[in-house]
């Protein structure tokens, strides 16, 4: 998705159109399954705010950590989530 928003963002270069990509962490929604993720109000309200100061690419908690990491760090987060589960 990040290489298809940079694509994006140099094709539509010297346009009227903007590309934001918005990275989000698992968000409590009030759906059904969502009550472990983070406030939806306050997500919601940091993601404006950045839109509003022209940033392009958002993410949020857990997700912001994700999109600043190194490829090492990620590597070894991709890990850590697959690790054999103990019974």
């Amino acid at each position: 998705m990040h290489s298809f928003s940079l694509s994006l963002r140099q094709q539509l270069k010297g346009t009227s159109l903007d590309v934001i990509e918005i990275i989000p962490p698992s968000v409590n929604s009030g759906a059904p399954g969502t009550q472990h993720g983070v406030d939806l109000d306050a997500f919601a309200d940091s993601m404006f705010e950045r839109m509003e100061r022209g940033e392009t690419e958002i993410g949020y908690g857990t997700s912001e950590q994700r999109r600043l990491a190194s490829r090492g760090e990620l590597d070894a987060y991709f890990e850590q989530l697959n690790a054999p589960r103990k019974a």
